[in-house]
């Protein structure tokens, strides 16, 4: 099943801010660099995996990320 980092309602910089607090609930210092780090990666396996048309692309880098 593939992931989906869309909240309704916000756009990407609501998203970096979202996913920054969720970071920092969890005591890292370096919230939002996390955040945008996070973001750019699964942005950039989306267009990479609509380009291939290869799913599997999707689930590796969120196996990858989840560690």
């Amino acid at each position: 099943m593939q992931r989906q980092l869309r909240w309704p309602g916000r756009n990407e910089a609501g998203q970096i801010d979202w996913v920054e607090q969720q970071f920092r609930s969890m005591g890292r210092g370096d919230s939002r660099d996390l955040a945008i780090a996070l973001i750019a990666a699964y942005q950039g396996i989306s267009l990479l995996t609509n380009t291939f048309r290869d799913p599997d692309l999707m689930t590796g880098e969120g196996h990858r990320l989840e560690r």
